[in-house]
């Protein structure tokens, strides 16, 4: 496909995966601390994309935010979910030339939802390869992947997590996909050479609604303020200052 880069994937050793557990939770406290240190004429400028558009967030550690801790060779994309009843999101993309990558959901209390969507195990499309498991292919490569609203039924369809209820049970009003690409072949693009995957809507009756790309984010005056402010959230007492994470 034009535009799209077909190259070779490094493969990552096995047993070495980024850390992800909490990611969420840090994510959010992060983000509420750092806006409220804001005064009000700062908060309306970074006011958040039109309601409808896909992926609503960026982070990474080099473009003036960095929340969630990501490390410099990582860049995380974040959108939002409502449970409708009958429906669900499909997300269709292209495999990135990166070392990894994933999209991860989670339920409202931030809980995820597992397994995941992590590179070597999402199948791609029919006619398609994933070049994470096998290493040097070209030619197409993409995927899709559906985020169902219901319920997980005893065997559940290839390439769907389902978020009718949280993970201890609960019905779901709703929660959070972030999508994480880590060591991009090309260090200029962030997303590994292809675009963000897009979604659409299924809702119930056959009727889909695409949702549109979200404003690319720009570089406010006001994101110094938000990087001092995360910043110097600092360690809790009980966690020493060399966490033993595994690398990414």
């Amino acid at each position: 496909m034009e535009g799209i880069r077909m190259g070779t994937r490094r493969r990552r050793p096995l047993g070495r995966r980024p850390w992800r557990r909490g990611t969420a939770v840090g994510v959010a406290s992060a983000l509420v601390v750092a806006w409220l240190a804001l005064g009000p004429s700062a908060r309306s400028l970074a006011s958040a994309p039109p309601a409808g558009c896909s992926w609503t967030l960026k982070l990474n550690g080099n473009h003036g935010l960095n929340a969630g801790w990501p490390d410099n060779a990582a860049s995380y994309w974040y959108a939002q979910y409502a449970t409708i009843p009958g429906a669900r999101l499909v997300i269709h993309g292209h495999y990135p030339a990166a070392r990894f990558f994933t999209i991860d959901v989670y339920d409202a209390k931030a809980n995820p939802y597992v397994p995941n969507f992590l590179d070597a195990t999402l199948r791609p499309d029919p006619g398609n390869v994933n070049p994470f498991t096998t290493p040097g292919v070209s030619g197409p490569q993409s995927y899709t992947a559906y985020v169902d609203f219901g319920e997980a039924p005893p065997t559940p369809a290839p390439n769907t997590i389902y978020t009718g209820r949280t993970i201890d049970g609960s019905p779901n009003p709703g929660g959070l996909l972030t999508l994480r690409v880590y060591l991009p072949d090309d260090p200029a693009s962030d997303t590994g050479g292809v675009p963000l995957p897009s979604m659409v809507l299924e809702l119930p009756g056959g009727v889909h609604q695409p949702l549109r790309s979200c404003p690319a984010p720009q570089r406010l005056a006001t994101q110094p303020v938000l990087l001092q402010a995360v910043s110097g959230l600092g360690w809790p007492d009980p966690i020493p200052a060399a966490a033993p994470f595994p690398p990414a």
